[in-house]
């Protein structure tokens, strides 16, 4: 009796969750972070990964990061021809969208070799900008992109985007007199979004792909939103666990005949070409200054483009040869500017030596 009463505390202190002291401690080294390590991608990553203990912890701090640090981008809201930003840029601007949000959180998780995909769909909008939208004759859905992200052997939706500060409060340290002296805020981040209930996240939103719902049970994508008695069923023994583990585990995923069938099976959607936005607007992507573009990254951006889009063609037979060659001759005329700027800072070395 007392082993079984043991092994149960182990699971759920060890496995479960984290302790509220030690959320409080993750979300002061997150509060406390020096500037010069906050808006470097490589910096803020290896200070966050190595101070969780665990991959839980870890999915913490990114979450609590992007709740404390970054702040909503509303110019950049809606904005169809608002240009792609770079990990690092997001994490050097620390303001960002949706979608920059779901990307940097996917990047620190798989720096940490945490299993994370992006999720797309619809989600309901707030009261307030749902009466605003009345006014202005808009859809009351939005386009939206959360994460779905793997630990403690299990998958979470989460959405960084739907996350805030709660309260700002003090703490203390004791010395070793064991006087109390105060040691600095911490902000405490909402997490109403970090951890819940798949069904009760879902109930604002709807998934492009079955995975993302982290459920047995679907229900088809247009009755998905409707009351209980009025939805139709998907599936009812769906196995996201399978395909999220094999999604997550092909850098191709998007670009792969299980990934597109699944889609256009559940929503009727064709994300192939979404799915390669980002490709084609390569020399577009605002970078920051830890992540310069070069004439080489152009060399390997082609190569890994030309990959990409062979394995399109065999495995969903599209052939994107002519948008190819039109990006080529793009790149062509940026990485000659790139190469005199390289060879001027070159040269203006070995002058100052």
């Amino acid at each position: 009796m007392r082993l079984t009463v043991l092994f149960c505390l182990l699971a759920f202190y060890g496995f479960n969750q984290i302790p509220e002291h030690r959320k409080k401690q993750l979300d002061s080294i997150v509060t406390n972070l020096n500037q010069s390590i906050l808006r470097n991608l490589d910096s803020v990553h290896h200070e966050l990964h190595y101070s969780g203990t665990n991959d839980e912890e870890r999915v913490f701090l990114y979450f609590g990061l992007i709740a404390i640090q970054y702040k909503y981008d509303y110019n950049r809201k809606g904005d169809k021809k608002a240009k792609e930003y770079s990990s690092y840029y997001i994490a050097y601007k620390k303001k960002a969208v949706c979608r920059d949000f779901a990307l940097i959180f996917e990047e620190l998780c798989k720096r940490s070799e945490i299993p994370c995909v992006i999720a797309e769909g619809r989600v309901s909008v707030p009261p307030w900008e749902g009466f605003i939208d009345l006014f202005k004759r808009r859809i009351k859905r939005v386009n939206h992109a959360w994460n779905v992200v793997k630990y403690n052997d299990e998958w979470h939706p989460v959405d960084p985007t739907w996350s805030k500060i709660d309260s700002i409060k003090k703490y203390y340290i004791y010395d070793d007199s064991g006087r109390r002296k105060y040691a600095g805020r911490v902000k405490i981040s909402n997490r109403e979004y970090y951890k819940k209930n798949p069904r009760d996240f879902y109930r604002k939103r709807k998934c492009v792909h079955p995975a993302y719902y982290c459920m047995d049970t679907i229900y088809t994508y247009k009755t998905s939103k409707k009351k209980y008695k009025n939805r139709k069923l998907y599936e009812t023994s769906y196995n996201y666990n399978k395909v999220l583990d094999s999604l997550s585990s092909n850098n191709d995923y998007e670009i792969s005949r299980e990934y597109q069938s699944s889609l256009k099976s559940y929503s009727s959607l064709d994300y192939i070409y979404s799915s390669l936005s980002r490709d084609f607007k390569f020399a577009e992507i605002k970078r920051s200054k830890f992540d310069q573009l070069t004439s080489l990254d152009c060399d390997e951006h082609l190569t890994e483009l030309e990959r990409k889009l062979s394995i399109i063609k065999v495995q969903l037979g599209y052939d994107f040869r002519q948008k190819l060659i039109d990006h080529k001759n793009d790149l062509l005329k940026l990485k000659k500017k790139l190469k005199r700027k390289e060879q001027s800072i070159s040269q203006n070395k070995i002058k100052r030596y």
